[in-house]
């Protein structure tokens, strides 16, 4: 069963947010009529349309729409007025005012809004309204508002939130703070639009009037000078004294005092000519362009430092070059394969690892160069060999 989503009642009165205020989510969400600006279960607001002036834009054919003083939508000039059929909305598993949009009473409601395990009172921003509620229906899937977790159709509840993301800037404020108003929807009062030339700096202003924030024209590199604040409350450099770098600095780089260029992080010399790379290219590569290493043949990855060996390099060794092994203290080999003895082995001992050496039958001692004659030699011979 997926989520209802009901369709704004244009025209009719949208649903009052004291008639909902009973402890669980469905009531309206803050919205200011007159501003001029889409919020709340707003379709229109002045000369703002969610979705144009045309009835095209809500399928609803030929003619124009209009905004009320009450900021509700009006469709009565459109040349067609079913909503629901217009939309698709008829059997689409979702609960939807059809009977007041020109339709009938939607059989998805029955399901929907009954003991389905699914909270149906949520605000879907795309239609402009909530379900269930809105119909004067309860869903008895949906969370208790108040209790501190979010449940249901909530987006907050007290200090708990579902998008722990969200922010005032990601509903077109400069700034603020998101609260969560007692119905459980967000309260936008908290947010912000910054108004240059009001005084004080907000948002995304880096200055207001004649204050700077506290910058100066040395502050930001300059030698010196005086620095303004333009109309968009931004700071205006033109009254700076620059330093001057002859010749001049290349490739964005900055003068920062007479003769030194402070370079870009792909760039050095004096002028900041000579392209680099950061960090720079591994044994593989050359730095052919900023930031741009190109690979010698076996080597890939940003900074030509990745490289390969087939077959892969035994014994806890590294590879370090293209199927070339760098091998761990005790062995020998291409692929480091071969365990090495110091000193050697004797005739009669094989090395099976690093230092490590194993004696054929009739052999003994450290590197097995001892001969064993059983029974021993007799007191004028010496053991030569098994």
């Amino acid at each position: 069963m997926k989520m209802i989503i009901a369709t704004t009642l244009l025209a009719l009165p949208l649903l009052a947010a004291s008639g909902c205020d009973d402890g669980r989510p469905g009531s309206t969400p803050s919205a200011s009529c007159g501003n001029l600006r889409i919020d709340g279960l707003e379709l229109c607001d002045g000369t703002a349309f969610a979705r144009g002036e045309d009835c095209s834009g809500y399928r609803l054919s030929e003619g124009k729409v209009r905004c009320t003083e009450a900021c509700r939508l009006d469709i009565s000039s459109c040349s067609y007025q079913d909503y629901c059929t217009a939309n698709g909305l008829y059997g689409d598993g979702a609960c939807d005012p059809c009977d007041a949009l020109g339709g009938v009473r939607d059989p998805d409601c029955a399901a929907v809004c009954g003991d389905d395990g699914v909270c149906a009172d949520i605000y879907d921003p795309l239609v402009g309204a909530y379900t269930c509620r809105r119909l004067g229906l309860v869903d008895p899937d949906c969370g208790l508002c108040g209790n501190g977790i979010v449940e249901g159709g909530e987006l907050c509840d007290r200090a708990a939130w579902d998008d722990q993301t969200l922010r005032c800037q990601a509903y077109g404020y400069d700034g603020g703070q998101v609260a969560c108003h007692r119905d459980c929807t967000p309260d936008f009062s908290g947010c912000f639009t910054s108004t240059c030339g009001d005084g004080v700096i907000e948002g995304p202003e880096e200055c207001e009037g004649e204050d700077l924030a506290g910058q100066t024209c040395a502050g930001l590199g300059n030698l010196g000078g005086t620095l303004g604040c333009d109309g968009q409350c931004r700071l205006d450099d033109a009254g700076c004294e620059r330093p001057e770098c002859t010749p001049a600095c290349e490739n964005g780089g900055r003068c920062v005092v007479p003769g030194v260029c402070e370079c870009p992080s792909a760039w050095s010399g004096p002028t900041c000519e000579v392209f680099a790379c950061e960090p720079p290219c591994g044994a593989g590569g050359t730095c052919v362009g900023p930031d741009t290493c190109e690979c010698a043949p076996g080597w890939f990855g940003p900074g030509c430092d990745t490289t390969t060996c087939s077959p892969e390099c035994a014994n806890n060794s590294t590879c370090v070059g293209p199927n070339t092994c760098g091998c761990a203290a005790g062995w020998s080999g291409s692929t480091c394969e071969t365990p090495v003895c110091s000193p050697s082995c004797g005739p009669g001992g094989t090395c099976s690892g690093p230092n490590r050496c194993t004696c054929a039958p009739g052999w003994s001692g450290p590197t097995c160069e001892t001969a064993v004659c059983s029974p021993a030699c007799g007191a004028g011979g010496t053991c030569v060999g098994p």
